[in-house]
């Protein structure tokens, strides 16, 4: 159980949602409530509650119990102390969010770069745009300035 409440408290540090459990038996209670689910980890039933949807917070219980379940598929997982095993959950745990957090830096940072570069296209097509408009402004010009010519040429010509 204590090892429970530290990883919601870790949850809580790490993710700023208030999350908070209730152990059936001896009525532990970390934050206010909103919403509570009755969830079963590591095969013991607990009040999981804080202010994100009860959907959320089974996936929340969901999370742990794989994890759990990860580590008792290794054979050394079975001649480990119990506070040895959920230390090393624990780290797990925080490795994965750790992860996860460095892959939404990488994204956002990709996708700033990205904006970036949409900015700068956008600005270079208005100015292409600019340019086009003023070329083609200058070919009506010169049109208009051969056609005035040819003319001359004509009146000369017939002279």
């Amino acid at each position: 159980m204590y090892y429970l409440v530290i990883l919601c408290i870790f949850l809580y540090y790490y993710t700023r949602s208030a999350i908070y459990l209730i152990d059936q038996y001896s009525g532990v209670r970390l934050m206010n409530k909103k919403n509570t689910v009755e969830v079963i980890i590591n095969n013991k039933q607990y009040i999981l509650g804080g202010y994100e949807s009860p959907d959320y917070l089974q996936k929340i219980a969901s999370y742990i119990n794989r994890k759990y379940s990860e580590f008792k598929k290794q054979d050394i997982y079975k001649h480990l102390d119990r506070d040895m095993r959920n230390i090393l959950i624990e780290i797990n745990i925080a490795d994965d969010y750790f992860k996860a957090k460095e892959q939404i830096e990488l994204i956002q940072a990709k996708n700033d770069e990205n904006n970036t570069e949409i900015y700068n296209l956008r600005h270079e097509l208005v100015s292409t745009r600019s340019d086009l408009e003023a070329a083609e402004e200058e070919i009506k010009e010169l049109k208009k300035e051969l056609a005035n010519v040819q003319h001359k040429l004509i009146r000369l010509d017939n002279n």
